[in-house]
């Protein structure tokens, strides 16, 4: 953690609610065409082998794990990587990628050839050192949902994270710093939606509670202001898609 970095709490898997959430952004950000949703999978699946690892007392790069899981996904599209690329062993996910692009009758979209070119490198990309500089569409976006529930509560973390992951297939500045901002931005939501509510359906805040005016005897009662509307995770990804990639395009 670094110096002056302050807490960002994940939702709490052990509230009622979470299962839902969960599903709610990952129908959402995985609700696009097969070879795109694909990506979504590989990412969750590296991160929760980084889990898996730390349960067992052991440290796993999570950039790494998130890109072996990006091969499989090439091989998934069939697209071919180049000599050299590490060939990890299949995994449960892949053949059902296949036969859901069988059953579609589409193949690895065309118009994304920026896409495909990631996926064939056989280099781990990183920020400082990084082939695809010319590659800033919106098409990473999706990819960065699991990182609104990750369980590390450091924004400095998350924030290196959303930017490493980003650069697995787009390495323009202008989209690392938008895949920061973006991760930061849905983890902030999903919190706020998580928060315990009051029976008025406001969020518990105890700082709201400590700012509240007292009423004065033979004042009139002020009348509190209705509390500022809270967008859901889902609504909120909805909007910041549509309005980066109008601005990325």
């Amino acid at each position: 953690m670094h110096p002056h970095d302050v807490g960002f709490p994940a939702p709490p898997p052990a509230r009622s609610a979470y299962p839902a959430l969960v599903g709610d952004l990952w129908s959402l950000a995985g609700g696009g065409p097969v070879a795109e949703a694909a990506g979504l999978v590989a990412v969750s699946e590296g991160l929760a082998e980084v889990l898996r690892w730390a349960a067992a007392g052991q440290d796993a790069d999570e950039t790494a794990s998130v890109w072996l899981e990006q091969l499989r996904w090439a091989a998934a599209l069939g697209v071919e990587t180049e000599s050299g690329a590490p060939t990890p062993p299949p995994s449960w996910w892949e053949g059902d990628v296949a036969e859901a692009l069988a059953a579609s009758g589409a193949g690895p979209r065309l118009e994304l050839p920026g896409l495909r070119r990631a996926l064939a490198l056989a280099q781990l990309q990183y920020p400082g050192r990084n082939e695809l500089g010319d590659l800033d569409d919106a098409a990473f976006m999706d990819r960065l949902v699991p990182l609104a529930v990750h369980p590390r509560d450091s924004p400095a973390h998350l924030g290196q994270l959303a930017v490493n992951l980003t650069c697995l297939t787009h390495g323009h500045p202008e989209a690392l710093a938008t895949g920061m901002v973006w991760a930061l931005l849905l983890r902030a939501c999903a919190v706020r939606a998580e928060e315990p509510r009051d029976a008025a359906g406001a969020a518990s805040d105890p700082r709201e509670a400590a700012s509240t005016p007292r009423e004065t005897p033979g004042a009139a009662p002020e009348v509190p202001h209705a509390p500022l509307e809270v967008p859901s995770p889902a609504r909120a990804l909805a909007r910041g898609l549509d309005d980066v990639r109008e601005l990325l395009t």
